[in-house]
């Protein structure tokens, strides 16, 4: 199959040059504020539930003593927050002080990106979400290769590196300036949590995230799925932590939910807590 790129429109064509599929990418374009006062965040972070049972997560959330500050969702399957006539998305967010943000992941068609929407519900990649001190920023899809590379991602929303570089460029707007930036990609940085064996052995991760992350101070938190053998698991890239939250997606695999506390401008923890 055959990539084509026009500016941010995107074709997949067969080898007879019939169009497989056509989608348009997306970059951050707005920003909203939510008032908030303190150095402080508790975080509720996952990934990748293809299969675990929301209903699960909802009472695990509910069963904090204190309400996380933030639910964050690094993407695939978003349809499952949407069935017929209920928004979990927004039921989730009700639980958490300043609502949840989300991306869409490799896996889901573009359409998704709708489905990511509610009360109190933010769709990240496209509106950053500023609270106080940080700022929440996004990524969604995973990196399209060159096809002369051993690494490759299959999926339907897919993003050429030098698209993910422009989005990059748009976390230094002046409305983020000198926030704290926590970021939800769905995609691990390169070389860090990415090396996937499914489909063959091979890096997966965002080479403009990694370097992003090496060049940035004020990174305080990535957190990223996609690569489901490496869901569970912490590293560092620059002042960075990257926490990868992604669970395994065969039936009865527990899902994997990691509480993280920021305070005075550091990650103080990361606890893992797995969901049957």
């Amino acid at each position: 199959m055959k990539i084509i790129r026009r500016g941010l429109e995107i074709r997949c064509v067969n080898s007879a040059g019939v169009d497989v599929r056509r989608y348009t990418l997306d970059l951050l374009g707005r920003v909203t504020e939510i008032p908030r006062t303190g150095s402080s965040l508790r975080i509720v972070a996952f990934s990748d539930w293809r299969v675990q049972h929301i209903g699960g997560l909802i009472h695990f959330i509910k069963a904090q003593k204190k309400r996380p500050d933030l639910i964050l969702y690094a993407g695939d399957d978003v349809q499952r927050f949407r069935p017929p006539r209920r928004n979990l998305f927004a039921q989730i967010a009700r639980l958490s002080v300043n609502g949840l943000c989300a991306v869409a992941g490799n896996d889901d068609p573009p359409a998704c990106r709708d489905l990511i929407a509610g009360r109190h519900v933010h769709a990240v990649h496209s509106c950053a979400l500023v609270l106080g001190r940080f700022a929440v920023v996004g990524v969604e899809g995973a990196p399209l290769f060159r096809e002369d590379t051993e690494h490759r991602n299959i999926g339907r929303l897919l993003y050429p590196e030098r698209v993910l570089a422009r989005q990059m460029m748009r976390w230094r707007t002046p409305a983020l300036a000198n926030k704290k930036l926590i970021i939800l990609s769905h995609a691990p940085p390169f070389g860090v949590l990415d090396f996937a064996v499914r489909y063959g052995p091979r890096s997966i991760g965002s080479r403009p995230l990694r370097e992003f992350l090496e060049a940035d101070t004020n990174s305080l938190l990535c957190v990223c799925g996609h690569v489901h053998r490496c869901g569970g698991q912490t590293s560092t890239v620059g002042q960075c932590l990257v926490v990868n939250a992604a669970s395994h997606d065969s039936p009865g695999d527990v899902g994997k939910v990691a509480l993280i506390d920021a305070r005075n401008g550091k990650v103080s923890g990361v606890n893992w807590h797995p969901l049957t």
